[in-house]
């Protein structure tokens, strides 16, 4: 993520484009439902709400016609009054590396305000990060390694160099086999040394490839 073009993208939209790239990563809701037997709330200005948008049920039917719902609904932002486009900003420098201090310099907000933002943030990380499985524990053998990923046709022409990715990778080992990447594949031990491993010992290998950018 390129840090200055990416600020540069956001302080051109409108309030309009702000809404629909929120929605892209999943900060707003993409739909809104009236009731649970009415889903037919549309978009539409409103300049009472913060962001300039609301929702607006539109059938005609529905007890609560022309109702209207802000855009944060169900939103972890939903209380706060601070400008979409300064959470994505704070978002965005923070995900770069910036620090508290370096991000108040840069962005017109009070000290207390961005410390929300971010503990709404780091709490969704946290949550994120509980989901995951966690590796190693007894009688498990976890490596970390950075290597290069190079993708060529034929195995004898060498390593291009504008064809690589590199990668960090994390690789669990232990004497039960747990998971199965595909069944019905059969490794063929000659065709790598490193294979025949495989075949005397029972191990269980997970494996996570996260690519890296430069």
């Amino acid at each position: 993520m390129n840090l200055e073009s990416t600020e540069e993208t956001i302080i051109k939209m409108n309030g309009k484009q702000i809404l629909d790239y929120a929605m892209r990563l999943g900060i707003l809701k993409k739909e809104m439902s009236c009731s649970e037997f009415c889903k037919s709330m549309k978009l539409q200005k409103a300049s009472r709400y913060v962001d300039g948008y609301a929702w607006r049920c539109t059938n005609k039917m529905c007890i609560k016609y022309q109702k209207r719902k802000s855009v944060r609904t169900y939103s972890k932002f939903e209380k706060m009054n601070t400008s979409l486009k300064t959470i994505l900003k704070v978002i965005i420098k923070y995900c770069c590396g910036l620090s508290r201090k370096s991000i108040l310099k840069s962005v017109e907000l009070s000290k207390p305000c961005l410390s929300k933002i971010l503990s709404i943030l780091i709490n969704e990380m946290i949550i994120d990060n509980q989901k995951l499985k966690k590796m190693g524990g007894c009688g498990s053998i976890v490596q970390i390694d950075e290597t290069m990923l190079n993708f060529k046709s034929k195995s004898h022409r060498g390593r291009s160099p504008l064809n690589k990715t590199d990668a960090l990778v994390i690789v669990e080992v232990n004497n039960i086999v747990s998971q199965i990447y595909a069944e019905g594949i059969k490794i063929k031990k000659k065709e790598n040394k490193s294979y025949n491993a495989l075949g005397k010992w029972a191990i269980s290998i997970k494996m996570f490839v996260i690519n890296i950018t430069f």
